[in-house]
């Protein structure tokens, strides 16, 4: 769970950069101010590991990579451009579940190209996305997923639960389908080669998976996912269910378990149609693949533990949350302002794990942030009384889950949006799962 990813009201934050965003032309997207502004942009919020050439944002001075960026701008602007992004850097990290998941970083300039790449694309498909859709997405969240599971509880009576993965999504997919759906929205010939060699990374004849860990992957996944899974699932015919994703995960709500079986029947063969699989099919986890009545059993879904109880979707915390938010406190000893960062970080995961935080537990769970706290070292923030932000963060979900259309009304003063603890304007770098790279 990103939880440096938090629940916010929702606001239009003056970004100070002028990127080029929507125009879908690619002399604008390789202009040379533009990708300056990108490089100091992700040099001020992006993830500052490097690439496996080993140069970070700070080892160029400001003449270095302005020099850089003009000729490579002069290059992409060339009518016959050839472009093949650097080799890159594998970072493995662990999953707060078990497991580990790969990041590919490349060098930062390949990640300036992408990023202009992605900040154009990103409100052109931000248009297309159904509001079943939740993941890598700047401006919801986990908690606007289960606002509008709540919802639709509330208004259908349904409680049978059934949720899976998309097995491996990254490095599964077909490029040469993930680059179809792409330019169903790309009319320019020149911006889909730099689409193509952007997403197909170094190797230039690559036909299966994109870097994970790479800006523009994200949309890329999302866009494919929204043309081979949402849009099928939403138009057929069949079994009645309520259908969200985020990101790689997908979930559904039905009335009776026969149903829920049907629409995972249904998922599975619309994801077979293009070379993926849903994680049931390889996996002996239990929770994947079968469907729960949650009135009956509770289980667990996105670092939460989710039940039904009088008519109401109630959320606690799953054990990894907490392994998570002790695991990113150690990580910041690695900053300079290793307590700011801290507060920061404390502050996104309660924003984040807002809904499992009602009356009853709050002080129960500021006695247990106290002694994270005070096991990673930050003895001095565990002095703080946490329940009054603990309160905030669950009134500001319980406000969300009341909407008719949760996260959707501009006008809504209950309308909330995921921002990162720094505030990061929306599509410009939010620090979600797949793309962060915590160093």
């Amino acid at each position: 769970m990103p939880y440096a990813n938090q629940l916010v009201p929702r606001s239009r934050p003056a970004t100070g950069l002028n990127l080029v965003r929507g125009s879908l032309n690619h002399a604008a997207v390789a202009n040379a101010d533009n990708l300056i502004a990108v490089y100091r942009h992700l040099a001020s919020t992006g993830g500052q590991a490097p690439g496996r050439d080993r140069i970070r944002y700070s080892d160029l001075s400001v003449s270095e990579y302005c020099a850089i960026l003009r000729d490579v701008s002069a290059h992409l602007l060339h009518e016959d451009f050839a472009y093949r992004p650097g080799d890159v850097r594998i970072v493995t990290l662990p999953k707060p579940d078990g497991g580990t998941r790969e990041l590919r970083l490349r060098p930062i300039i390949d990640r300036v190209i992408s990023k202009a790449v992605q900040a154009d694309l990103q409100p052109v498909l931000e248009r297309i996305y159904l509001p079943t859709s939740f993941g890598f997405r700047g401006h919801l969240s986990v908690g606007h997923l289960l606002a509008h599971i709540q919802h639709e509880i509330r208004r259908t009576g349904w409680t049978v639960f059934c949720q899976d993965d998309v097995s491996r999504a990254f490095d599964s997919v077909q490029v040469p389908l993930v680059l179809e759906d792409l330019n169903r929205h790309i009319t320019c010939h020149r911006y889909q080669r730099l689409v193509g060699a952007v997403l197909r990374g170094h190797n230039q004849t690559r036909m299966v998976g994109i870097d994970q860990g790479d800006p523009l992957s994200p949309d890329a996944l999302n866009t494919h996912l929204h043309h081979r899974l949402d849009l099928p699932l939403l138009q057929q015919a069949g079994a009645p269910k309520v259908f969200v994703r985020y990101a790689d995960n997908v979930a559904w709500v039905t009335k009776t378990d026969t149903e829920g079986r049907q629409t995972l029947q249904q998922a599975q063969r619309h994801l077979q149609q293009c070379g993926l699989a849903l994680k049931s099919t390889r996996s002996n986890d239990p929770s994947l693949g079968h469907p729960v009545d949650l009135t009956r059993k509770s289980t667990d879904f996105l670092g939460f533990q989710i039940r039904v109880r009088g008519g109401e979707l109630q959320c606690d915390l799953q054990q990894s949350a907490w392994s998570d938010l002790r695991a990113n406190l150690d990580n910041c000893h690695q900053c300079t302002e290793s307590v700011h960062r801290a507060q920061q970080v404390l502050s996104g995961w309660i924003a984040a794990y807002g809904p499992a935080f009602r009356r009853q537990s709050r002080s129960f769970t500021s006695g247990r942030i106290k002694k994270a706290l005070t096991c990673t070292g930050f003895s001095e923030l565990a002095n703080q009384d946490h329940r009054g932000e603990l309160e905030t963060a669950f009134t500001r979900w319980t406000l969300l889950a009341r909407a008719d259309q949760p996260g959707r009304s501009e006008n809504d003063p209950s309308n909330l949006v995921l921002c990162s603890a720094q505030q990061t304007p929306r599509g410009l770098g939010s620090p979600d799962r797949a793309t962060a790279a915590p160093f």
